[in-house]
């Protein structure tokens, strides 16, 4: 998606519930990048990252479509639903989060790394940045 992603080096990330938003603080590594930088992500409804290790090493990020990243991580979706609510009262069923996801005009992003994080987000956008 970004050139300037693959090897560099994700030093931390940060959730802002009340808008919506996600951001990635990247730095130079053995990419492409030339300075720091951030990816933003707008619109978050969802976001999921196993097992964190930071500082991560990105590969890439890769946008889905959202209804095939629901379908694909449903079962994480399903238990999450009803251990604690997460993602949203939108997940109640499959067919529920397909149509929110619609409505809400999401996609999927697929988080991938050489080292440290691999996860996903459902989000309307991403952006690059200057880092903060």
């Amino acid at each position: 998606m970004f050139q300037e992603i693959h090897d560099s080096l994700l030093v931390a990330y940060s959730v802002d519930s009340e808008h919506q938003a996600l951001m990635f603080s990247l730095l130079p590594h053995h990419g492409c990048a030339r300075e720091p930088f951030a990816l933003v992500f707008t619109g978050v409804a969802a976001h999921s990252f196993p097992e964190p290790l930071l500082p991560a090493i990105l590969l890439d990020i890769q946008a889905v479509p959202a209804a095939d990243l629901l379908r694909e991580h449903w079962p994480l979706l399903e238990r999450g639903s009803r251990s604690n609510g997460w993602p949203g009262p939108w997940a109640g069923s499959l067919l529920e989060a397909v149509s929110f996801a619609a409505a809400q005009e999401l996609r999927g992003f697929e988080v991938s790394s050489s080292y440290g994080l691999n996860g996903w987000l459902l989000a309307k956008d991403v952006r690059m940045a200057p880092a903060p």
